[in-house]
């Protein structure tokens, strides 16, 4: 596994219905670290990293202004080509 990019994804929301109406996302470090998941879930993890990574504090503001949404491929989408 390349020591550059760590990506890291969080656990499905399971039952709580906060977690499972929020929007997935992903957060990615200038040092190739990521994190997919529900928005709230993913913006911990980030902080985190960089807390314990690169001795930062990072606001959720901060985080969520890089943040994307996550685009998933959806049953009704075809499959890519191989």
């Amino acid at each position: 596994m390349d020591s550059e990019h760590v990506s890291e994804e969080a656990p499905a929301a399971g039952g709580d219905p906060d977690r499972r109406m929020s929007m997935t996302v992903v957060v990615e470090c200038e040092c190739g670290w990521s994190a997919r998941g529900d928005e709230r879930t993913a913006i911990e993890m980030a902080q985190v990293h960089q807390r314990v990574i690169h001795g930062q504090e990072i606001s959720r503001e901060e985080l969520m202004a890089g943040a994307r949404p996550r685009r998933d491929r959806t049953s009704s989408e075809p499959a890519p080509d191989r």
